[in-house]
């Protein structure tokens, strides 16, 4: 099935949702956990490493401090950056979840490239099995997002299941 509707209604909704979602919501989710897991380098160079040659996992982990700090500097991550992410992120969960509410998909009456984008940036905070990037064990997860994260299952497990059921 096309991921891009035909409707001109419903493809202009797809479109203005997957914009909103790659220009405000992934970028928040990125800041938000890299802010909390580069905190914790034994946690975040497998993230780093995935898919790549194993002698990069060692040049991280030799390397971590400065990958931090141009992490954080690249992509202007802070206490106060990741605090707004956070809103934005609840913003968003908040609207998807009020959407998928009233209709099971964000544009038309087929999934679309809005719920693909809704739920594929927001994986990092339901971390499904298929994802390819070795997601940490929940004891490792940083305090901060874990308790984030149980306040916004409800929310969090909408996405989840759209992902699930589309993927």
């Amino acid at each position: 099935n096309p991921l891009t509707p035909t409707d001109p209604q419903a493809r202009e909704a797809a479109l203005s949702w997957e914009q909103r979602l790659d220009d405000e919501a992934g970028p928040s989710v990125r800041c938000y956990s890299y802010h909390h897991f580069l905190q914790r380098p034994k946690v975040v160079v497998p993230m780093l490493a995935a898919g790549t040659p194993f002698y990069n996992r060692i040049l991280l982990r030799l390397a971590f401090s400065r990958v931090d700090e141009v992490m954080r500097k690249w992509m202007k991550i802070n206490e106060k950056t990741a605090a707004q992410s956070r809103e934005t992120m609840e913003r968003y969960l908040t609207e998807l979840a009020n959407a998928y509410q009233e209709k099971p998909y964000l544009a038309g009456d087929s999934f679309s490239r809005a719920d693909l984008a809704a739920a594929s940036l927001f994986a990092p905070m339901f971390q499904p099995g298929q994802y390819p990037v070795p997601w940490p064990k929940p004891t490792k997860i940083p305090k901060d997002i874990q308790a984030w994260l149980d306040q916004w299952q409800p929310q969090i497990h909408t996405l989840e299941k759209v992902y699930a059921a589309n993927r």
